[in-house]
């Protein structure tokens, strides 16, 4: 069953009056909006430094991390390196433990171990920031071999 139309409003328009505000109320209005907006300017400057706080916090946990992180590989490598050459000194014995001869023996361990390697030290014949040292190197820079240019 339909309901027949009504042109009469729902609401009369006499019972419902437009509400007048005072001075006061307007004042009392503008300073409640005031406090929200300062209260919201509150809340977004310590959400601001909370944020700024966070990412100092997390630039520096990164960079301890990395720290911490490279010293852990250079450990790492040095650990590695310590027992690659144990192994290699290993290989180096067994080798020549197996040698019949002594002299074949040490001539395999100069080859193959940087223990037993022959040490030459170079000496110079030339003093360093000499006069000879000069000379030498004018010499040598020079493109003249006696009365000969190369």
């Amino acid at each position: 069953m339909a309901r027949p139309a009504t042109t009469a409003p729902l609401v009369d328009p006499a019972i419902i009056e437009p509400k007048r505000f005072t001075d006061e109320d307007i004042v009392e209005a503008q300073a409640r909006c005031q406090d929200r907006v300062k209260v919201a300017h509150t809340k977004e400057a310590i959400a601001r430094r909370h944020d700024r706080e966070v990412e100092l916090d997390r630039f520096s946990r990164t960079k301890n991390v990395s720290f911490e992180a490279s010293v852990i590989a250079a450990r790492r490598l040095r650990d590695r390196k310590v027992h690659e050459r144990k192994l290699q000194e290993e290989e180096v014995d067994l080798l020549m433990s197996q040698q019949t001869s002594s002299i074949e023996a040490m001539n395999i361990a100069r080859m193959l171990s940087p223990r037993y390697e022959e040490k030459v030290a170079f000496q110079p014949s030339v003093s360093r920031n000499s006069v000879e040292e000069a000379r030498v190197k004018q010499l040598l820079m020079n493109a003249r071999v006696g009365s000969f240019y190369q």
